[in-house]
């Protein structure tokens, strides 16, 4: 079964149930297109994409536009015949309030910049006229483009035309652009280093994956994009590059907070993360048994500090500290808890959750050879899905509601499906982080008994599966 985002598509109330509905869907696809035809050629699509739109939704919305109005003239001639006045559908209506009258020309309404034709479109038009262009042709026309002025080029649609046209040497044409593309906000450059991860890691250089996150950190507050900067670090935490994730949380950190278009809880999640992150380089240092509780509890919330709980802090020193003695595992170690947080049973439920969680993280690294800090962000998105998609459903139970009932292989593809969205698509490196995750809970809880082999072998099994699906690139909305 491939994995496919659920829509609604398959419900009788995802599909028009009548020509009035179709009619009406299709109205408001209409006038949003229209409206977004607005937009200027070389402004970011509105799609969310990042690249400009005229390398993006142009071309399809001035396709579906000129369609209704072919469908127009049809209907035009089909249902107005002399004397008499025939309805028209109410897409006809939509269509023929939003487009231009017949005494216009066609092209210069819908496309004012048709007739203006820059350098680096027609560079454009003749690299594209190349059905099979080889290494060497796309080094031509590299050299061309980077000649170009600047905010000539979308850098971004010329990566990936290079990579889909499988170029020799991919590492060497990201070097040359990065070096010679002005680091600026006009340039796209952010999107352009967001290019390089997806390609990289989608054609196996994941081992550059840190020299695209060296030249991101080039950026400034005004240069960079969050957006950007978070699908990059998707990509270097899916390859176990903590490390160079929390330099960039930690060197963009104070851009964040100075953008006031961001909800709080947008910085409290980075702050999260990095406090995840800096366990994992605790762990990953093997904390001396000397070294003060208050001393590692400092530094884990260093600049943090309104964000981050002081009993978080020193509840994750004693575990990295290892001044506890190691206990057994057990199954009530994973128990949920929900409530009041006003409550201390509540808080301390929560301490002790994140404490074992870490302890999972420490194992991970030991025995698993997983990057503790990817295997701790791993392990508490797993977590957060589970209060997220369940907790209104939990509150009706007494007890037993615990993390390792969730390695049951029949609700791994549906959550990995609702916490792993992107826009168009499943944010792929973010599912195989949070699959990692379900593989290091599975492990661990077999090595410790707490769940029996015959489950443990079935829930890897549709780990399995479902990594399969993933490096099949079939992990995809529809």
């Amino acid at each position: 079964m491939n994995l496919q985002v659920f829509d609604g598509g398959d419900s009788p109330r995802g599909k028009a149930e009548s020509t009035e509905d179709l009619a009406r869907v299709r109205n408001n696809n209409l006038a949003a297109i229209t409206e977004r035809l607005k937009t200027g050629r070389n402004d970011s699509c509105p799609c969310g994409s990042g690249r400009k739109y005229k390398r993006c939704c142009l071309v399809a919305d001035e396709t579906y536009v000129r369609e209704a109005a072919k469908k127009i003239q049809i209907q035009s001639k089909e249902y107005i015949e002399p004397g008499i006045q025939q309805p028209r559908d109410d897409l006809s209506v939509a269509a023929s309030e939003n487009l231009p009258s017949s005494d216009q020309n066609w092209d210069e309404t819908l496309d004012p910049w048709a007739s203006e034709s820059s350098e680096a479109e027609n560079l454009w038009c003749e690299l594209e006229t190349l059905t099979r262009p080889t290494s060497k042709q796309m080094d031509i026309f590299l050299e061309k483009f980077l000649a170009l002025p600047p905010g000539e080029t979308d850098w971004c649609d010329l990566f990936h035309f290079f990579a889909s046209n499988r170029h020799n040497d991919l590492p060497s044409v990201f070097r040359r652009m990065a070096a010679m593309i002005p680091h600026t906000k006009e340039e796209g450059i952010a999107f352009f280093y967001w290019a390089v991860a997806e390609e990289f890691d989608k054609l196996g250089y994941r081992n550059l994956l840190p020299e695209v996150a060296a030249g991101f950190r080039a950026l400034d507050g005004q240069s960079y994009d969050a957006e950007a900067l978070r699908h990059i670090e998707d990509y270097l935490l899916a390859s176990g590059f903590d490390a160079q994730t929390l330099e960039l949380d930690e060197q963009f950190l104070p851009a964040l907070r100075q953008d006031h278009d961001f909800m709080p809880h947008i910085i409290t999640e980075v702050c999260l993360q990095i406090f995840d992150l800096r366990v994992g380089t605790e762990l990953r240092s093997a904390a001396s048994p000397t070294r003060s509780l208050d001393d590692i509890s400092q530094s884990l919330r260093r600049g943090m500090e309104e964000e981050l709980h002081e009993d978080v802090a020193a509840s994750a020193a004693t575990v990295i500290s290892g001044q506890t003695p190691m206990e057994q595992w057990r199954r009530s170690d994973f128990d949920l808890v929900i409530g009041n947080l006003k409550s201390v049973g509540l808080w301390r439920g929560i301490l002790r959750l994140n404490g074992t969680l870490i302890r999972a993280a420490r194992e991970a690294w030991q025995i698993d050879q997983v990057a503790p800090g990817g295997a701790l962000t791993g392990l508490t998105m797993m977590l957060d899905a589970v209060y997220a998609l369940d907790s209104k459903n939990a509150k009706r139970r007494k007890s037993g509601w615990n993390l390792l009932s969730y390695l049951n292989p029949s609700g791994i593809e549906k959550r990995t499906l609702a916490i792993c969205r992107g826009l168009l698509e499943v944010n792929l490196p973010l599912a195989r982080r949070f699959l990692q995750a379900h593989d290091i809970l599975c492990r661990l809880a077999e090595r410790h008994q707490l769940i029996s082999n015959s489950e443990a072998e079935a829930t890897k099994d549709e780990i399995c599966r479902l990594y399969s699906e993933l490096e099949y690139d079939r992990f995809a909305a529809s």
